[in-house]
């Protein structure tokens, strides 16, 4: 007796926690239409962020070993993490299709020419594993070729909506002060330390600039920012930094490593000044609105009115190559 097949391959998407930008990313793919069947795996429980997502859920080690013996042939993996791309190999026993995003990769993260060395060596020996890379710019595809990986890659777009933030409108307040808001996790990637060091050598910045931290993450890290005036949120949802972004003067962007964050698009409709590091994702940035040090950083945050001005004209450009895009058409090839 043959055993009835299901009609639709299953897309299962496997991450090591769902922070951020990832869950807005998961989320977005989730609702297009792309002719699969979408489960989530997630080692760490992070039940409270996706509980409104319909498709099916799996958190802990228990979740990631029901994936694995329920995989199919025809199923198709998409790794969002770097920490859940070591389980490459694993994964690889039970089912070859394996595509890996993992939003930033490892090798981003050193200055250290031999630790970077290490990080492309481990992942050009993970790329035995992996069947298409799904990368999210240029200075990644060449990240990749500098590692040696002869391997199929797509440079993708996350699906993006912009209704969101462009339906809410302002709030008036009393404050002399400008509003700067960074938004990421207070962890290494995001760069925290940098606005310690801004801030130790131009303490007065605090008398002209309301500096809020969008996150949570780590506390020694956060005390050293509330002791310096910064102000940290902890976790809040997407409609509350919406709400900040769409209320603040400057969108800074600290990160040394990033695949493509969302909150610069949100920044860009909500006609703010964005300052970005001098990082691997800011290819697409105007150079006038990117940083390579403190010093610089200063200097931009003080004439902030007439860069948003500039801004502001050069926006349009850069949100047409995110309008107008049929993301639904887009995956279904990014996962042909």
């Amino acid at each position: 007796m043959n055993k009835k097949k299901s009609k639709k391959s299953k897309v299962w998407h496997l991450t090591y926690s769902l922070g951020g930008g990832l869950e807005r990313s998961l989320r977005s793919i989730n609702d297009l239409d792309i002719g699969f069947e979408q489960s989530l795996v997630s080692f760490k429980n992070d039940k409270f962020r996706i509980e409104d997502v319909n498709n099916d859920k799996y958190f802990g080690l228990k979740g990631f070993i029901h994936f694995l013996f329920s995989l199919k042939n025809n199923d198709k993996v998409i790794i969002h993490s770097t920490k859940a791309g070591f389980l490459r190999p694993l994964i690889f026993i039970f089912n070859k299709n394996i595509y890996y995003m993992p939003h930033s990769l490892h090798s981003f993260m050193f200055k250290n020419n031999f630790l970077k060395f290490l990080a492309r060596s481990i992942e050009y020996l993970l790329s035995i594993f992996t069947y298409k890379y799904l990368i999210l710019g240029w200075h990644e595809k060449r990240e990749l070729l500098l590692s040696c990986i002869n391997k199929k890659s797509t440079i993708v777009k996350n699906p993006f909506s912009f209704s969101p933030i462009s339906k809410i409108k302002p709030i008036k307040i009393n404050n002399y002060k400008s509003r700067v808001v960074i938004l990421g996790r207070i962890h290494p990637q995001k760069n925290p330390s940098m606005l310690v060091d801004l801030l130790l050598k131009y303490p007065n910045l605090v008398n002209n600039f309301d500096f809020i931290w969008i996150g949570s993450g780590n506390k020694l890290m956060k005390k050293k920012l509330n002791a310096l005036g910064v102000k940290t949120t902890g976790w809040v949802n997407q409609n509350k930094i919406n709400e900040y972004l769409i209320n603040s003067d400057v969108y800074l962007h600290l990160a040394v490593t990033e695949g493509f964050p969302y909150a610069l698009l949100e920044s860009i409709i909500s006609k703010k000044c964005i300052l970005l590091f001098n990082a691997n994702y800011n290819y697409f940035i105007d150079k006038r609105f990117v940083f390579k040090n403190i010093d610089e950083l200063n200097e931009k945050l003080l004439k902030f009115e007439a860069l948003t001005k500039v801004f502001n004209i050069l926006k349009k450009p850069l949100l047409n190559r995110f309008i107008n895009l049929d993301y639904r058409y887009l995956w279904k090839n990014y996962l042909s």
